[in-house]
């Protein structure tokens, strides 16, 4: 374990299980520093940095230790003296051994990633309808469609212990000529939907704003403090609607309509600048070729639910003061920062680092509103 210091309180550790046994002494005091990345809009995945030295038998304590491969189980947990909180489970991706000039400077570096992983090892060519007369697996029973829900628990049904999907939308036919996680990623996108793993569940649903929030992060807040720097841009060079143009089912107009965002407000004004004395701020949007006119409404509200963020919030905690992992896909207070600023966010990226410096997390958040709610 890599302790962080901390006046007051018990130092946050860090504890890695591979192959699901505890990591052997000798490669906790080889272990430099633990770095996990969360991503709203990519996979989880981390960074295990080891120092290195050959023993007395030419062994090298790391990289000859038997414990480190590929596609091994791995799980990062984060201990805050009292209580204990998953920062990652998924499988190590890569290992990289660096020799330098100086023996006393060798390395080994160990690159991981979410249990989404699995779902990146085989390309599928694939056409997704309702069910035939052949009662295959892969259909839907409403009006002869099937829906992305549906696809992603058959997808992932030999991966995950739990999936939680939302329907998406239907379709006659979808079809599929990419990984898994990679054609699921892409549905995710064209929704709006989230896609993420935590704690063996895949995730697949809506962007919800409702739930209960994450510990606040304390700005100038005296011994209450766990924010080591914050900085907030508000960008109003974004649009507030998007337009999609169409044919006219009868006659030669094209007839057109603009989508805006359906999400919640995290605060009491929204962000949008309707207010202003200026046209309306809307952006059209290419209709791809040979999409049908649900595809491209989902896809106009996503863009338009994403061109919403037009509050960022970017700083770092003190992981041991904050005594909790901030995750992705969920809402946190932000507090000391003024009534304009101050209220609830949305987690958008989170990079964990321990160190023998301590336990920080680098953070960005977003926000579709200015004031208290």
């Amino acid at each position: 374990m890599i302790a962080a210091q901390a006046p007051r309180r018990e130092p946050a550790e860090c504890a890695i299980e591979i192959d699901r046994a505890p990591l052997p002494t000798t490669l906790i005091k080889a272990l430099a520093e633990v770095t996990v990345t969360m991503s709203r809009s990519q996979a989880t995945t981390g960074v295990l940095r080891f120092d290195t030295h050959r023993d007395e038998r030419g062994e090298w304590i790391v990289q000859d230790s038997g414990h480190l491969a590929p596609w091994k189980p791995i799980a990062i947990t984060a201990h805050f003296g009292s209580h204990s909180e998953e920062v990652m489970r998924g499988f190590i991706k890569q290992i990289d051994v660096d020799y330098p000039a100086s023996m006393g400077a060798a390395s080994v570096r160990v690159a991981v990633q979410d249990e989404t992983l699995a779902l990146d090892r085989e390309h599928i060519r694939r056409v997704w309808a309702a069910t035939g007369s052949d009662g295959g697996t892969n259909g839907g029973s409403d009006g002869g469609t099937v829906s992305d829900g549906q696809i992603v628990r058959e997808l992932v049904s030999q991966t995950f212990v739990d999936v939680v999907a939302d329907p998406g939308t239907s379709h006659t036919s979808l079809c599929q000529d990419a990984t898994a996680a990679v054609f699921l990623r892409q549905r995710a996108r064209a929704l709006g939907f989230e896609l993420y793993a935590r704690a063996g569940v895949l995730y697949f649903e809506q962007t919800a704003l409702d739930g209960e929030p994450q510990p606040a992060i304390m700005v100038y807040a005296g011994s209450e403090s766990n924010c080591a720097g914050l900085s907030i841009h508000y960008n109003g060079h974004m649009p507030d609607g998007v337009r999609v143009d169409r044919a006219a089912e009868v006659g030669h107009e094209n007839t057109s309509s603009t989508f805006r965002s359906r999400l919640a407000l995290l605060g009491s004004q929204s962000a949008e600048s309707q207010k202003s004395s200026l046209k309306p701020f809307e952006w059209r949007m290419a209709r791809p070729y040979g999409a049908g006119q649900a595809q491209v409404e989902a896809a106009a509200q996503a863009t338009a639910d994403r061109n919403a963020w037009k509050l960022i919030a970017e700083g770092e905690l003190d992981g041991t003061r904050y005594g909790h992992v901030l995750l992705t896909h969920r809402t946190v207070e932000v507090d000391g920062v003024g009534s304009t600023f101050g209220g609830r966010y949305y987690v958008d990226e989170v990079t964990h680092t321990f160190s023998p410096a301590g336990y920080s997390q680098q953070f960005r958040l977003l926000r579709n509103a200015t004031g208290q709610s």
